[in-house]
């Protein structure tokens, strides 16, 4: 689960860098920001949304999956645990169920930004071609 969550992390991380380096300029802490005016694009917001969202969720899941862990360390041989062990581990199995869908959408999230991005590299290079034509 955490890998899955590290690849989400990695890609996310390098999108941000790479579409939107202000976002990296204001965490290294430069002074000469330009803010980026989204109200031309309003696919670009949508695509720093999605990436934002994505990489919130896979947090969100990597803490679980962690409390998941650690609270199966705590209290294995507790007992409590071992009087409601059926209980208990309906409920990891239902928090491991719940961890994978949100981690399939922010991986899902992440092959989305990835084909909206080679579209308009496609429109982008249709255009340029098309002036060249002209």
């Amino acid at each position: 689960m955490s890998a899955v969550s590290g690849m989400v992390f990695t890609i996310m991380g390098i999108w941000v860098a790479f579409l939107y380096p202000n976002a990296i300029s204001r965490i290294t802490g430069s002074d000469k920001l330009v803010v980026k005016d989204f109200s031309e694009s309003r696919s670009d917001a949508k695509r720093l949304e999605s990436i934002v969202a994505a990489i919130l969720t896979s947090a969100f899941v990597m803490i679980a999956a962690l409390m998941v862990i650690l609270a199966k360390i705590i209290f294995f041989s507790t007992p409590i645990y071992l009087e409601y062990r059926v209980e208990f581990k309906a409920l990891a199995l239902t928090a491991v169920i719940l961890m994978t869908f949100s981690q399939l959408e922010s991986v899902l999230k992440v092959v989305v930004s990835n084909v909206m991005f080679i579209n308009d590299l496609h429109v982008l290079r249709q255009d340029r071609q098309a002036d060249r034509d002209i």
